[in-house]
This record gives structure tokens, C-alpha cells and sequence, in this order.
């Protein structure tokens, strides 16, 4: 485990005990997350991830995305959607790099005095930790907030009808395959057998 405090970030990979460059800025890894998210096949989204990471391309393709995979994920342990997942479904997205791009170089800007757009170059996991650190007065955080919230019967009716209003409000699309969709229904239905 790497810690942003003591070490310098990655910026490589290690495959068959030989170190590939990566590409580390965060453009690049919110492409990743929106390639993830796109309904294309494994075997596609396998290749344009690496084709979008490594200037070479290693022989043992699945090990070196395997790394890359690990390189996205490593430093987000204490990531705001930690634990929104329901028991055995895909986690619930309380933001998108896609629709909430607004509110998130407004964020940026207005607390760390960082333009998102003009800036050259800013490493994933520093990208990662400022944006986990923006505070809850934010509007960006507000709003995860709100798609995270889960609404419980020890609420009073105004507060329900208010959250269900926000979740509304600030709902994302479902991006999920048709599959993904009748896996989490039958998945869910399977409370109830």
C-alpha cells in the first residue's frame, strides 16, 4: 500500500517484472471510468484501456491490465461511495465525471483554486484525494449527498418527501447494459423467494 504522503506517486506499472510508463494524468483515468461505463464488449474496453495508459503495450495483456486496474483503484480507499453498494448489486453512482463535470470544475476552482481545464498536468491520485477532501459545503458534495442519502421510516414525511425530491432532482441515467439491469432486478427479486 502506497501512501500519498511518503511516496511519490506511480508512474509506471510493473508486468512480468518489467516496468511499463503509464500514463498518469487524470484525464486520463476519468476516460477509464467513462470507457467502464460504455456498453461495449470486455475484450474492446480490455484494449482501448491500454491503448489509453501505455505509450508500449506489453505481451501479457491481461497482467498489464490487471496493473492498470490496480493503478486506477489504489489510492481510492476512502472514496465518498464506499459502502452504497446494496448486498450483492452494483454500487450506486453518486457522481459522473460526464454529467456532473460542471460542478466539479466549479469545485476544484473555488477550493483549491485549480482551473481543471487549463492545468497541464495533475497526477490521478492527487486529482483523487482533492476531490475526496472537498468539503460538504460544496455543491458537488451537496449533491452526492443527496444521491447517497438513504431514505429510512425514522424520517419524518417532510424530510422523505424533500430527499425524494432531491434524488429526483439530481438522479444520473442508467447507464448499465440490459444485462447488468436483469441480473440487479433478478438479484433483488431474490429477496423476496
Amino acid at each position: 500500500m502506497s501512501c500519498l504522503l511518503l511516496d511519490a506517486p506511480p508512474t509506471y506499472i510493473t508486468v512480468d517484472n518489467q516496468q511499463y510508463e503509464i500514463n498518469t494524468d487524470f484525464r486520463v483515468s476519468i476516460q477509464f471510468e467513462l470507457l467502464m461505463q460504455g456498453d461495449i464488449s470486455n475484450e474492446v474496453k480490455i484494449m482501448l484501456t491500454l491503448d489509453l495508459y501505455l505509450p508500449e503495450i506489453p505481451e501479457n495483456v491481461m497482467e498489464a491490465y490487471n496493473e492498470i486496474v490496480k493503478f486506477y483503484s489504489a489510492n481510492s480507499r476512502h472514496g465518498k461511495s464506499e459502502g452504497l453498494a446494496g448486498k450483492g448489486r452494483s454500487p450506486e453512482r453518486i457522481y459522473s465525471y460526464e454529467y456532473d463535470d460542471g460542478y466539479i470544475f466549479a469545485a476544484f476552482k473555488a477550493y483549491y483554486n485549480v482551473d481543471l481545464v487549463d492545468i497541464d498536468y495533475l497526477h490521478w491520485w492527487k486529482f483523487q484525494a482533492m476531490f475526496i477532501g472537498l468539503p460538504d459545503t460544496c455543491e458537488i458534495s451537496k449533491i452526492m449527498g443527496f444521491r447517497a442519502i438513504k431514505i429510512t421510516e425514522k424520517m419524518g414525511k417532510e424530510q422523505k418527501a424533500h430527499y425524494r425530491k432531491m434524488k429526483r432532482i439530481y438522479k444520473l441515467p442508467d447507464n448499465r447494459s440490459r444485462e447488468q439491469k436483469e441480473f440487479d432486478f433478478a438479484d433483488s427479486m431474490a429477496d423476496f423467494i
